[in-house]
Parts: C-alpha cells; sequence; structure tokens
C-alpha cells in the first residue's frame, strides 16, 4: 500500500522522504510558507526548510497546533479543553505458515467475550493479558501476490493508558511498555501453539 501512494505521489511531481521528522509549519505574514524538516540516518542528521505554496499537515488538531505550530496560543487552548480520543494497541504478526492451516480464508474476525459491551471495554482484562475483545485480521490471504503469511490483530485501549510515555521516541519508550505483549497470545493461542508466528510488531499512540 505505502509503495502504491508513494508512486502516486511521485507521479505528481511531488516527493516522500524517510528518516524524516516534521518539526514546525513555517509561517510567513500570515500564511504557512512551508515545513522545517529534520532528517537523520545513522550518525548524520540535518535541518532545512522546505518550502511550498500550500501546507496540508494529516497530523490531527492537537499535534498541529500544539507541536507544528507553536505560535498558536489560542487553538492550543481550546485543544486543553478537549479530552484525548480513543486508543488502540495493534500486533503484527509474520506467520510462518498459512493460515488457511488453522481454518481462515481471508475473513476478518471480531472477538467478544460477551453482548455486554462496556464490559468488553474494560481495559484491565487487555492490561492483564485477556483481552475482552479484538479485531483479527490475516492482510496476506488478501493479497493473492503476498508470498509471506501475516496476521494482525487490534484491540482498544484508553489512550490515557499511554500517558507515560507521551511525547517519547519510538524504541526509547522502556521495557514497561512489554506489559502488553502478551496480549496476541491471549486473542489467538492457536497462533503460538501451532508454532506459527516468526514475528511480532507493536504499534500504538506515540503522543
Amino acid at each position: 500500500m505505502t509503495s502504491a501512494m508513494v508512486e502516486v505521489i511521485r507521479d505528481g511531481g511531488g516527493e516522500a522522504r524517510v528518516c524524516s521528522t516534521a518539526e514546525e509549519i513555517l509561517i510567513e505574514g500570515g500564511r504557512a510558507v512551508g515545513v522545517r524538516v529534520a532528517t537523520k540516518r545513522g550518525r548524520d542528521s540535518r535541518v532545512e526548510d522546505v518550502r511550498a505554496p500550500i501546507v496540508i499537515s494529516n497530523a490531527g488538531a492537537r499535534a498541529t497546533f500544539t507541536h507544528l505550530l507553536p505560535q498558536a496560543t489560542a487553538q492550543r487552548e481550546l485543544l486543553a479543553t478537549v479530552p484525548a480520543g480513543g486508543g488502540c494497541v495493534t500486533a503484527y504478526l509474520g506467520l510462518r505458515e498459512s493460515p488457511e492451516k488453522l481454518g481462515f480464508r481471508g475473513e476478518n474476525h471480531w472477538y467478544f467475550d460477551s453482548f455486554d459491551h462496556d464490559a468488553n471495554s474494560d481495559p484491565a482484562g487487555l492490561l492483564a493479558g485477556k483481552p475482552a475483545m479484538a479485531y483479527l485480521s490475516f492482510p496476506s490471504l488478501k493479497d493473492p501476490r503476498a508470498t509471506r503469511h501475516t496476521a494482525e490483530i487490534i484491540a482498544g485501549l484508553p489512550a490515557e493508558e499511554f500517558a507515560a510515555w507521551r511525547d517519547t521516541r519510538w524504541q526509547r519508550r522502556g521495557a514497561d511498555r512489554l506489559r502488553h505483549k502478551m496480549f496476541p497470545t491471549a486473542v489467538m493461542p492457536g497462533l503460538y501453539l501451532a508454532g506459527a508466528d516468526t514475528m511480532c510488531v507493536w504499534a500504538s499512540p506515540a503522543r
């Protein structure tokens, strides 16, 4: 999917950058004129201003007005009154064998412990390694060109559960974040019992 998006961007004369972070939206004369970008590759790092006639931020209102536009005082004060939205944790699994051996055919699955969705949404079970609700999908079974097998498992978790790692960087958030590591086993123990999993990558809100 990413490759397809990059191809469209480049065909339109655009550029997709990796290892780069948007640090600030540049404002001149009351309008956005570009973005200050920090690029880091290994030990090499540099900061440059990339100018453009139109600047679009898809980072969300909170990140845009509190981080990318530090001078937007009124908007920051307004956003401070808005509660955080929902969050989730996602496990991306690389599988040694096809999920078809476990009876799956590429469909999506929602798992619920009960019809009480308020109880299913309680984060206590997930944090204890026993989620009451989760979404399970197998992207590789949807792609006829796939040569490797994959799965993803998603479960909701309130954003405040990630507050301790706010403003920290990926891979530098401490071992305590591994308390969610039993989540894939609890949702679908067959993945482990069948010896099918080879890799698990976690994703969760950064800010």
